[in-house]
């Protein structure tokens, strides 16, 4: 039996949901430094110390949590005002982050260019 408009758009939309949630980053895939990561979603395991640096442009604060997905854990690195936004527990959404690799450890960060965000509990 054929289906109608309505139908071939809910099929369409279910397809596009899908081929999204498929596109998904995990974080056993982040395998090695400069990596790019398009959208990761993770919750906060932990929050660590919030440090304070200066360098020759300013000073501002940089802080590490440790954030996990269905596949495992890793450090994320946030800066400045972002580390206030997040606690324990939330849920987030890092796109157009990327790895990095400091003292032989792979972390995550939204860098210049990205975003991360709390999202809601569907």
């Amino acid at each position: 039996m054929p289906r109608t408009q309505g139908q071939q758009a809910a099929a369409s939309d279910d397809a596009e949901r899908c081929l999204q949630e498929s596109q998904k980053m995990k974080v056993k895939e982040i395998t090695r430094p400069r990596m790019k990561i398009d959208e990761l979603e993770l919750e906060i395991v932990s929050k660590g110390k919030i440090r304070e640096f200066t360098n020759w442009e300013k000073t501002s604060t940089v802080c590490d949590f440790t954030v996990k997905d269905g596949s495992g854990e890793i450090t994320m690195t946030l800066w400045g005002e972002d580390i206030e936004k997040f606690e324990v527990g939330d849920k987030i959404l890092l796109t157009n982050g990327f790895a990095t690799e400091f003292a032989g450890v792979t972390k995550i960060g939204r860098g210049k260019y990205g975003n991360v965000e709390k999202i809601e509990e569907e």
